[in-house]
């Protein structure tokens, strides 16, 4: 997991990390300078393994806006992705090497996306 602020990326390395009782937490203190607007950016990687979980889906817990879901593309996967709930649909910014689906409007709590994986081979 990582959040970036002002460029500077914050992670498990640097910052402290607790998850006790299937809960993620993280606290991060810097100093924002320059301007009046800043823009946060946080990263989840998650690995999953085929065989056992094959269906992938997120929900919003809070209202978000805007969110970018990206997939490293191994061989002989493909993808289904439907919007859950959303008011718009998410663009797909796929090309050759990753997956990509983008959501530039506001995610209310509980809607979000389902993402189904393929084998193709």
């Amino acid at each position: 997991m990582s959040v970036w602020i002002q460029t500077e990326e914050f992670n498990e390395r640097n910052m402290g990390y607790d998850s006790g009782n299937h809960r993620m937490g993280m606290e991060i203190k810097t100093k924002l300078t320059g301007k009046n607007c800043f823009e946060l950016k946080y990263v989840f990687e998650k690995h999953y393994e085929f065989a056992y979980d094959h269906n992938i889906s997120f929900n919003a817990s809070r209202i978000a806006k805007g969110l970018i879901v990206e997939v490293n593309r191994c061989g002989g996967m493909s993808f289904d992705f439907y919007r859950a709930g959303t008011i718009e649909n998410f663009i797909d910014r796929s090309d050759g090497n990753s997956v990509e689906w983008e959501y530039r409007g506001i995610i209310l709590p509980k809607q979000g996306y389902v993402m189904h994986i393929n084998k193709t081979d």
